[in-house]
């Protein structure tokens, strides 16, 4: 009798640990609809371009729309430290400012994109050899928006050089 009231324990606190687990991963899902990775190629050859590249995929069990996708230049958490500290009474519609100076680039090709469940799509932007195309930041980060308003950002991808066009311009930047 004593097994069967033991052994009745461990299972209702494996089916614990199991419901848990699953909540945990549904609301994971639930706060992250989205998954954005971001890229920064650099593609050798003839034309010598660059690109910035999205790939978002769709966690949720429903299908969402993306309306918005730009590829930011971001700087590291120790640099947006140093210019709040240098500004400390900044107000806080600012903050993106320290965050993420520079050119915005569309990824968006269309007006909305569908993203059905478990889907990825790739968005993408070439940059030119113009001043608008140049990619002075340190890092690359996306933010994705959508349709209901919420906005999704990717982890910072470090830029391992600073653009070809961004060099062409700069002649203080090492190569």
């Amino acid at each position: 009798m004593e097994y069967l009231e033991v052994a009745a324990k461990v299972v209702g606190l494996l089916l614990a640990i199991g419901a848990l687990v699953g909540l945990c991963i549904q609301l994971r899902a639930w706060r992250r609809p989205l998954v954005v990775e971001a890229q920064f190629t650099r593609h050798f050859g003839e034309d010598g371009h660059e690109t910035i590249e999205a790939t978002v995929t769709n966690r949720s069990k429903s299908s969402v729309y993306i309306v918005g996708c730009e590829g930011l230049q971001a700087y590291s958490d120790r640099e947006v430290w140093r210019q709040h500290l240098a500004d400390p009474l900044a107000h806080p519609r600012h903050y993106p400012v320290f965050r993420h100076r520079g050119i915005v680039f569309s990824l968006m090709k269309e007006k909305s994109v569908k993203l059905e469940s478990q889907q990825q799509v790739v968005l993408s932007h070439r940059l030119g050899r113009d001043i608008m195309s140049r990619f002075d930041g340190p890092y690359l980060q996306i933010e994705t928006t959508l349709s209901t308003g919420r906005r999704v950002l990717s982890d910072k991808v470090k830029v391992r050089a600073t653009s070809s066009a961004a060099m062409a311009a700069n002649p203080r930047v090492k190569k």
